[in-house]
């Protein structure tokens, strides 16, 4: 399988909380995992990622492989999302998204089909 990690935006903390509230309600096994965090660090995204690795039994190496080639292949993207964060204010998140490709299409699919 073969796995994806992007950096997509910010977003204040509580309307990602309540996001995530209303996809755990749903089976979102097939999607992607969009991660929250309050610092844009490869660190706390690995380590948010982690439940959802082993939730979706996804394999460890390649999606954590995928994140950390994502870090290192585009440093001026980091570096973006993170001066956005930080002109955002403490209330706000950096959101990642890591996925399988298939979960992508998938995802993708849905959208343009409603």
């Amino acid at each position: 399988m073969t796995y994806v990690f992007d950096l997509i935006g910010i977003s204040p903390m509580l309307d990602f909380f309540h996001h995530e509230q209303s996809q755990q309600e749903k089976s979102t096994d097939r999607y992607p995992a969009y991660l929250g965090v309050a610092d844009c660090a490869l660190d706390l995204f690995l380590s948010s990622a982690d439940e959802v690795i082993t939730q979706r039994q996804w394999n460890r190496d390649q999606a954590v492989d995928a994140m950390v080639q994502y870090w290192v292949n585009n440093r001026e993207r980091v570096k973006h999302w993170g001066d956005r964060l930080r002109d955002a204010g403490k209330h706000h998140v950096v959101i990642g998204r890591v996925a399988d490709v298939e979960a992508l299409q998938l995802e993708l699919e849905s959208i343009l089909y409603e």
